[in-house]
């Protein structure tokens, strides 16, 4: 056996730290992939965690908006309850958070509109009550929504 086949039979393999040096950067290279693949669930599931509390706001303004616009005989029961009389049914509702939940009540009957809401507050923002203001704060252990408006009552 010649000087060059055996120092090419030396040569096929990696020496120990040649593949220490290559696991090393390998692992480097997978926790820096690691870390970004957690910061980016993490900011996922913040996001989608804000928009389902957006949703729940959003949900209960537009629902009390579209309630009171055509409301009859409105009466501020309290600083979160309201009632008025249906314009279609000619029932008398209420509309009044409970827990956390925002509530529509008929009659006996009770219809959860939204949920994760901290506040529900109404008020009349003029003298003749034909605009009612009300506010919707919906919160959980990291965001907070607030959305306030003013709904003018057509049937007053």
């Amino acid at each position: 056996m010649s000087c060059g086949s055996r120092c090419r039979l030396l040569r096929e393999g990696f020496i120990l730290l040649e593949l220490v040096v290559a696991a090393a950067l390998v692992g480097l290279v997978m926790a820096s992939l690691f870390t970004f693949f957690v910061f980016g669930m993490k900011a996922f599931y913040r996001s989608a965690s804000r928009a389902d509390l957006q949703q729940n706001a959003r949900i209960a303004a537009d629902f009390i908006t579209g309630e009171l616009r055509y409301a009859g005989n409105l009466e501020l029961v309290g600083e979160d309850k309201i009632s008025y009389t249906c314009y279609s049914s000619g029932k008398i509702r209420t509309i009044k958070k409970k827990q956390n939940e925002v509530v529509i009540l008929t009659g006996s009957a009770e219809n959860k509109i939204a949920y994760n809401i901290e506040e529900l507050s109404f008020s009349s923002s003029s003298k003749s009550g034909s605009v009612i203001s009300f506010a919707v704060r919906a919160a959980d252990s990291d965001n907070t929504v607030l959305i306030r408006s003013a709904v003018r009552v057509k049937n007053e």
